[in-house]
């Protein structure tokens, strides 16, 4: 069975293996850090709304990243300079820095004109805006401000104008030359429009810091039936319903065109975004979970940054997740997300609001956990986090924040069930290394999960002391929090390994390996290139089955890709290998 769960964002990175071109490794890094994010309508800070309370609401509910839409270009003087209003300009840089105080990655769209009516004309004064915008946010940090030239462009003027004009105007401007700039193709950043946009090569392929963007609300009639009128299920079949691969059959098709314009320009895959996603109110509640649900993880799966499409406004016709009333926009107190649907956006769990079932404690010192954590003190002890929202059956990667305190290898046992079931009938285990140097270490183990609205998922210690679980997420793809870090363990490396044929053990490894082809004999010939997250070669040697294969001493430790050729094959098996300290 293919588990492609803990390594999906890796493997993304890994596309650009063997191409020419820039170095993108920052670029999917900052993609990764920025994780799960929402939108905050520009509306909304071109009213004067924008409120610390915001940035406090996506800390609490584990959102990593806000995008931040701006009207700047309504407010701007007349021509040559194009000055954009001070008090405007001032306001949206006040809201910046309360974001990222905060924590949050920041994703600045000042030109978030919905029913923006721009033509060729227009251009000069877009590229006068972002040079004000790229002067203003000189001296903020590269590590968590990116910038959108432009929300869903639309048709009436030269796309590629646009895109290098504001570029060009970004880069010249010290402080901005590595500033991480999200491009999107024309046509209201359409899915389609993304895939033209890598088709007829809009994006410049040597610029080393750039994300490409799409928004997804496909199918219309259901996620716009709050405008449309008419009420529309989806994927409402169960598990064979043809709703689910269709979102995969589109998201693959974008990575698809993405990987066919780095190969076209000699360059490398851009990271994507998918900046928008949401369905209107009005929509059946259990469809909608489970589109958002879907949507989300499609887009882990792909590797892709996402953000909800919006933050506030649950009138029947509108996306947003938490009310906005009169009492809201007076009273900032009041504002709050709907925590069933933040669930289907996260699906991450504090693990000391389990139920235990033997033994556990709580360990309510802890400063380094993200509320407070789960203790397993001895083999047996185990607990239950019950009321998982799970929108379809399947193998789903279950990402731990642990930290491992006894002297020995702690073995952990997962088990999943529906919420009505009596007995668990679905069980994985894994190792987690001791020694508290090591800190807070993270694992992603797959798991099978089974579609319910209340699954259940346990956890046993079954060898091992002192073992303690922070918090507990579930991807399709790779789960990733900067707010409370820890060091990537890598597990089921076996199940990825089983499909190919063959094994490369031990893994992770110290300084050497084998590798094994299933039922080879000795001598089986075998040439083995390793390669970093760049796509750089570091290391090509041809070895025989059942003789180590060592690293040089110059590679250090973190993922590798292997490759490896047997018996002269043109055709390479791919492996991801961790080197330990």
């Amino acid at each position: 069975m293919a588990r492609p769960l803990l390594t999906l964002l890796l493997i993304f990175l890994f596309l650009s293996l063997h191409a020419q071109g820039p170095n993108r490794e920052t670029a999917f890094l900052f993609l990764q850090k920025m994780g799960k994010g929402a939108n905050l309508m520009a509306a909304k800070v071109d009213g004067f709304y924008f409120d610390t309370r915001d940035a406090e609401i996506l800390v609490e509910n584990h959102f990593t990243h806000i995008r931040l839409g701006a009207k700047l270009d309504r407010y701007t003087g007349p021509a040559p300079v194009y000055e954009i209003d001070p008090v405007r300009l001032n306001y949206v840089r006040s809201c910046v820095d309360i974001l990222l105080d905060h924590g949050l990655m920041v994703v600045l769209d000042p030109l978030h004109q919905y029913n923006e009516v721009y033509t060729n004309a227009d251009l000069p004064r877009l590229r006068a805006i972002w040079h004000q915008i790229a002067l203003t946010f000189s001296q903020h940090p590269v590590e968590s401000l990116c910038f959108e030239i432009m929300n869903e462009p639309h048709d009436d003027y030269n796309l590629y104008d646009l895109v290098h004009g504001s570029l060009s105007e970004i880069r010249s401007v010290p402080g901005n030359e590595h500033r991480m700039v999200i491009v999107s193709g024309q046509g209201f950043s359409t899915r389609q429009a993304l895939i033209d946009a890598f088709d007829q090569d809009i994006f410049p392929p040597d610029d080393p810091a750039l994300i490409g963007t799409y928004h997804y609300y496909d199918p219309r009639p259901f996620t716009n039936q709050g405008t449309m009128g008419e009420t529309q299920n989806w994927a409402a079949s169960g598990d064979s319903d043809p709703d689910w691969v269709a979102v995969t059959a589109a998201f693959t098709e974008v990575s698809t065109a993405n990987s066919n314009w780095a190969a076209r320009n000699n360059s490398s895959p851009l990271p994507v975004y998918l900046g928008e996603y949401g369905v209107d109110n009005a929509a059946p509640l259990a469809d909608r979970k489970r589109w958002l649900w879907w949507i989300r993880n499609q887009a882990e799966y792909q590797g892709f940054a996402h953000a909800l499409w919006n933050m506030y406004n649950d009138s029947p016709d509108s996306k947003g997740i938490g009310p906005w009333t009169n009492l809201q926009k007076q009273d900032p107190s009041t504002r709050y997300l709907r925590a069933d649907l933040v669930e289907t956006l996260l699906a991450r769990y504090e693990a000391e609001e389990g139920v235990p079932v033997t033994g556990c404690t709580i360990d309510a010192s802890r400063t380094d956990a993200s509320e407070t954590a789960i203790r397993m003190s001895q083999a047996g002890d185990a607990f239950m986090v019950p009321g998982i929202y799970q929108g379809k059956s399947g193998d789903f990667g279950v990402y731990l924040r642990v930290r491992n305190e006894g002297p020995l290898a702690a073995r952990l046992i997962l088990r999943s069930r529906k919420g009505a079931d009596s007995g668990f009938g679905n069980e994985t285990s894994f190792e987690i290394p001791p020694g508290p140097e090591t800190g807070w270490a993270t694992v992603q183990h797959p798991v099978y999960l089974p579609a319910d609205t209340g699954a259940v998922l346990s956890l046993e210690l079954a060898e091992g002391s002192g073992l303690l679980i922070d918090f507990i997420a579930i991807s399709l793809g790779q789960y990733y929090e900067h707010y409370f870090p820890g060091t990537p363990v890598m597990t089921g490396m076996e199940d990825l390994q089983e499909n190919t044929g063959f094994l490369v053990h031990p893994n992770p490894c110290s300084g050497y390996f084998w590798v094994r082809e299933k039922d080879d004999a000795p001598g089986t010939s075998f040439r083995v290139s390793i390669s970093d997250l760049t796509g750089r070669i570091l290391q090509v040697e041809n070895i025989t089955s059942h003789v180590p294969f060592h690293l040089q001493p110059g590679i250090s430790p973190g993922p590798y890709l292997v490759q490896v050729w047997i018996d002269g094959q043109e055709t390479a098996q791919d492996f991801i290998l961790i080197k330990k300290e």
